[in-house]
């Protein structure tokens, strides 16, 4: 139906891309969910935002770490998970979270990071050998980014995975995002 004024049509253009955004969100976690290995496994979300990923992940029996800006954090209630204020310096130089975990999800993250290489060797310093990486971030066929630090090609950010030191078994296009499942290769 068409709307009867401008204010109707932006408030219907609202919904629709909401419908559309959580539906992506809600597909893009039942891939990752459906390849991640089984309970009790150690995750790392790495911009868990309001850790609604994760509190479904705890539910299934996953002990679970949420890293995120201060204000995400603080407007999380009652996480059942413990929470950790994003700074690059704590998967760097905190031993307690060298090799610790088994999946580490880092979903549109990295295409708001100045230095992606250091975030990448952090996530790839974070995992246990053979762990699962779940990687999702903006591409681009041509042009460049203007909203965010940067956007990739597909292949780009696949042999910047390889350089750092993992080794993908999967990746998907979703329009203008990829999706990247990975593993840890040897120390």
């Amino acid at each position: 139906m068409w709307p009867k004024s401008l204010e109707e049509f932006w408030k219907q253009l609202e919904e629709v891309f909401a419908e559309n955004k959580e539906g992506k969100i809600e597909a893009r976690y039942k891939w990752e969910f459906e390849r991640m290995p089984d309970p009790p496994a150690k995750v790392l979300e790495v911009g868990c935002s309001s850790g609604k990923a994760l509190s479904k992940l705890v539910e299934k029996g996953y002990e679970c770490v949420g890293l995120d800006l201060p204000k995400s954090i603080a407007n999380l209630e009652n996480p059942n998970f413990e929470t950790l204020q994003l700074n690059v310096d704590k998967l760097l130089f905190e031993p307690r979270w060298r090799g610790v975990f088994d999946v580490v999800i880092c979903n549109e993250v990295i295409q708001h990071v100045v230095f992606d290489e250091v975030l990448l060797w952090q996530l790839w310093n974070a995992l246990r050998e053979r762990g699962d990486l779940f990687l999702t971030t903006i591409i681009r066929e041509t042009g460049i980014g203007n909203v965010r630090v940067r956007t990739y090609k597909p292949k780009e950010i696949l042999k910047l995975l390889k350089i750092i030191g993992f080794e993908v078994l999967e990746h998907e296009v979703h329009g203008d995002h990829i999706w990247i499942y990975a593993v840890k290769e040897g120390a």
